[in-house]
């Protein structure tokens, strides 16, 4: 594997006036990745009650890189009705098994750092709004 970079294009806009600091937080996770994984539980498999190492165990959600784990804020005169805040987020430095089994997760989190709304998209992908009620 290889070391890589990418960009994410972010965009918000509201259907009311939130009209206070908001954050958002971009991850970049991949799915079906099959590794070593030590296994305690019967959940998975392991009734023997000893621990034991599952050789291909399907690894799902797995975090490749985030842009910034507190949120990066967005001003408060950024977030009120029919103002469409844009930025584009470089990711850098993370490896991938397979581009076609990752997606983008784009978390906005209130000043506190509580979710208000998440959406995910395939990589190399447009996703729309999604409007919430």
């Amino acid at each position: 594997m290889t070391k890589t970079a990418g960009e994410v294009k972010v965009s918000l806009q509201f259907t009311n006036d939130i009209n206070e600091e908001l954050k958002y937080v971009v991850y970049l996770i991949e799915d079906d990745l099959k590794y070593k994984q030590a296994n305690s539980t019967p959940l998975y498999g392991n009734n023997t009650g000893k621990g034991r190492w599952e050789n291909n165990f399907m690894h799902q959600h797995v975090l490749r890189a985030a842009n910034n784990f507190a949120g990066i804020k967005v001003a408060a005169n950024e977030t009120i009705k029919a103002k469409e805040f844009k930025t584009t987020v470089a990711l850098e430095n993370y490896t991938l098994d397979n581009l076609e089994k990752t997606s983008v997760v784009v978390v906005i989190l209130d000043k506190n750092g509580k979710a208000l709304n998440a959406q995910i998209a395939k990589a190399n992908t447009t996703q729309d709004y999604e409007i919430v009620k």
